[in-house]
């Protein structure tokens, strides 16, 4: 019995065109200024000084905030090639790992999985994408949706191994930037969409889930509550009285949310668009979106 055939390609040619797809994708980006860029004065001092900020601090509201720094310098310590290399490397990861997710939610339409995937692979489509700053964002990021294929992975095959890396993800991920809290609540939905109701698998699935997001909220209310480790400083930051810090935060997640859906896609449009873009810039923008067009093409 052959091997079932999905748009013009066989499941097992996919996946292969579409992760080189993506890597040449992020070879685009990269290429008008190669492996060059460098941090802002916060990154200066870490990549100085990596023996003051710990691998793992759980005194942190962000304890695994330093991991990806202290993994960048500890590559190239004589530079900042290693910042640049593991942002490339969560970039890559981040399309690739949505692929991975739509392609198993959705495996009749290879080609939007691909195309969804191309664009977080290009977001925010500016400098913020490749700033050494942002490593521990996309890093962040990768973990979610790692965590979330895991939990799809686990719902139809539950394992230990499968929960214990969910549970890694999950813990690297919002012990690197809480701002992930929100989608990581309300990820259970996609197991009711996937059941066509609340069933007790989604339920008991569900719960497993929310272990690590509850154990997190609830240290992080305490945290801010009594100002307990380097709370004071994050809450002195937001520049409000104590009894306005859940507005502030709020307003703040408003904030990120908004920046991510809408206002990042948008800032790049019209950056390239705008005479100030140069023309090699936009010929290798219309080459990645050939490349992208036709891949999705084969796919579709």
């Amino acid at each position: 019995m052959g091997e079932a055939v999905i748009g013009n390609l066989p499941g097992r040619a996919r996946f292969p065109l579409a992760a080189g797809g993506l890597a040449l994708l992020v070879g685009i980006l990269w290429f008008p200024f190669g492996l060059r860029v460098g941090p802002d004065a916060d990154v200066w001092n870490i990549h100085a000084n990596p023996t003051q900020y710990p691998w793992f601090n759980p005194v942190l509201l962000r304890p695994f905030l330093f991991t990806t720094y202290r993994l960048s310098s500890f590559l190239f310590p004589e530079s900042f090639v290693g910042y640049n290399l593991l942002v490339a490397a969560c970039v890559f990861g981040k399309g690739l790992v949505m692929y991975m997710l739509l392609d198993r939610l959705l495996p009749e339409r290879p080609a939007f999985a691909f195309l969804t995937a191309a664009l977080l692979t290009v977001y925010p489509a500016g400098i913020f994408t490749f700033r050494a700053n942002m490593v521990g964002y996309h890093f962040a990021t990768l973990c979610y949706l790692a965590a979330v294929f895991l939990l799809v992975v686990y719902r139809d095959r539950p394992r230990a191994w499968v929960l214990g890396s969910m549970y890694a993800a999950l813990a690297l991920g919002l012990g690197t930037f809480e701002t992930l809290l929100p989608l990581v609540l309300f990820t259970p939905i996609l197991l009711v969409l996937m059941e066509g109701g609340i069933s007790r698998r989604v339920l008991r699935t569900s719960l497993l889930w929310l272990l690590i997001p509850t154990v997190l909220t609830i240290y992080l209310a305490f945290a801010l509550l009594t100002k307990a480790g380097n709370a004071a400083y994050q809450s002195s930051r937001l520049n409000v009285p104590a009894h306005g810090l859940a507005a502030a935060l709020a307003d703040s997640l408003v904030h990120v949310y908004r920046q991510h859906f809408w206002m990042g896609y948008r800032t790049g449009l019209e950056r390239l668009v705008g005479s100030a873009a140069p023309t090699s810039h936009r010929l290798l923008a219309l080459a990645a979106a050939a490349i992208v067009g036709a891949i999705g093409g084969t796919l579709y």
